[in-house]
C-alpha cells in the first residue's frame, strides 16, 4: 500500500518498535526501518553534529532495518534523504514505552521523529503506550485504527498526529493537549570530588491529575477514560516576530533607523 519509514526513541531492540513492525506490515505496508542504537528517550528534537555510524542490523520480508548511532531526528533526516528510500509516504515513531502527553511533547524523542518528518513535508505520526502496557492489546489497537491516522496525516502534511493509548480500551478520540507541566523535585544530592550529583525524580509518565474532572477533552483525561488520545499539532514555523524596538530602552538609540522587512 506504501512505504513506510519506522524509528522510535527507545532503540533499536525496543519491544514497541518491533510491534510497530508487526502493525504495519500487517496492514500490508513496505516497513523501513532507522532507528537509533541506543536508549535516546527525552533528547527531543536534538542532532549530532559529529558523523553517525549506520549499520544494517536484519532484514527479514523488510526493506531494512538500520541501526544508527545518533538520535531518533539524525535517523529521520537520513531515511528521508538520498541515503534513504524514496517518496515514503508516513514517517511513524514509537511505539514508546511510556506516555508522551501534552508537555512532553517538547522533550520526547519519540514525537520529535514525527515533528521532523512534517518540517521535511512527509506526514509524521508518534504513537505511545503505557509503561506496563500488554503489547498484545497495543498491537491489536494499533492494527485496528493505523490507517485512519495514516489517512489523516497524507491530508494534513503541516501537522503531525500524537497518539497515546490507554492500559485498555479501543475507541479513539481527538484530544487538546494538557498543557500544565510535570512536578519535579531532586529527590537524591550525592557531593563528590567532581562536584554534587543530583537526580530528579517525578512521576513524568504515569496519569497526571486532570485539571478538571467535568473536562474530558484533553488527552490526559481521555487516557484515564480508558480511550486513545489523538492530539493533533502544528509542524514548527520557523517564523519570528519582529521586536517593537521604540518600546524597549536599549531600543531608543536606533528609534530613526529603518527596520527591515522579514524574509
Amino acid at each position: 500500500m506504501g512505504l513506510i519509514v519506522v524509528t522510535n526513541d527507545d532503540g533499536y531492540q525496543s519491544m514497541g518498535l518491533k510491534i510497530l513492525v508487526q502493525a504495519v506490515t500487517a496492514l500490508e505496508h513496505e516497513v523501513m526501518v532507522v532507528a537509533p542504537e541506543t536508549n535516546q528517550s527525552g533528547k527531543s528534537h536534538s542532532i549530532s553534529l559529529s558523523p553517525l555510524h549506520v549499520k544494517k542490523h536484519f532484514e527479514h520480508q523488510y526493506r531494512g532495518w538500520w541501526v544508527v548511532s545518533g538520535t531518533p531526528v539524525d535517523c529521520v533526516r537520513l531515511a528521508l534523504s538520498e541515503y534513504g528510500p524514496q517518496h515514503p509516504i508516513c514517517v511513524i515513531s514509537g511505539i514508546n514505552r511510556g506516555w508522551n502527553f501534552g508537555y512532553h511533547a517538547a522533550t520526547s524523542g519519540t514525537l520529535a521523529a514525527a515533528r521532523e518528518a512534517s518540517l521535511r513535508n512527509v506526514p509524521g505520526i508518534a504513537l505511545s503506550a503505557p509503561e506496563n502496557a500488554s503489547w498484545e492489546k497495543i498491537l491489536a489497537m494499533t492494527v485496528l485504527h493505523l490507517n485512519s491516522w495514516i489517512a489523516y496525516a497524507l491530508d494534513h502534511s503541516e501537522t503531525y498526529l500524537n497518539v497515546n493509548f490507554p492500559e485498555s480500551g479501543r475507541e479513539w478520540h481527538w484530544a487538546q493537549p494538557q498543557t500544565r507541566p510535570p512536578k519535579i523535585h531532586v529527590d537524591h544530592v550525592e557531593h563528590t570530588a567532581w562536584g554534587d550529583r543530583v537526580s530528579f525524580d517525578y512521576n513524568g509518565h504515569s496519569v497526571p491529575t486532570v485539571e478538571d474532572p467535568e473536562d474530558f477533552s484533553t488527552d490526559v483525561a481521555i487516557v484515564g477514560a480508558g480511550g486513545i488520545a489523538v492530539s493533533v499539532l502544528p509542524a514548527p514555523l520557523m517564523e519570528a516576530a519582529l521586536p517593537t524596538l521604540s518600546k524597549s530602552r536599549a531600543g531608543a538609540r536606533y528609534r530613526n533607523l529603518a527596520v527591515p522587512d522579514a524574509p
